[in-house]
């Protein structure tokens, strides 16, 4: 899809917002063709997704207290709506910048931030709700 769109960039934008534009709209046309309405985010995609089993500073509580704590996260970040949700991975999961955000959903800076305060305000209130954090679905 790179090379067959290789024509349409426009060199005022970064080619890697170009490229990686063109990888999201391909998972969100992915999606939608098999009609799932959610993204679900795996560990492996979180900011130090990698957990270390051999550390020293942690003990085996703090682990798996961290461990459920990430997986109640990535529960309720599932529930957003997919605006809210990409704009919330593309920032505090991917670490992209406002402007970087604004170029591959192709939105204007002040849609990206208000769709970013509406889905940490929603995030801070699912996180509230003690049945996130039940033992049957962690």
């Amino acid at each position: 899809k790179v090379f067959t769109s290789l024509y349409g960039f426009r060199e005022n934008s970064s080619f890697s917002t170009w490229l990686y534009r063109i990888a999201v709209n391909t998972c969100i046309d992915f999606l939608r063709k098999k009609k799932e309405d959610m993204l679900p985010i795996k560990e492996e995609m979180a900011v130090g997704g990698e957990i270390k089993l051999g550390s020293h500073t942690e003990s085996p509580e703090e682990y798996v207290e961290r461990r459920e704590l990430k997986q109640a996260l990535m529960k309720a970040i599932n529930t957003l709506p997919e605006e809210q949700r990409m704009c919330v991975i593309l920032r505090d999961i991917q670490g992209f910048s406002y402007t970087e955000i604004s170029d591959i959903l192709i939105c204007s800076l002040g849609t990206i931030k208000s769709r970013l305060y509406r889905g940490r305000r929603a995030l801070k209130e699912k996180l509230k709700d003690p049945e996130l954090f039940s033992e049957n679905d962690v």
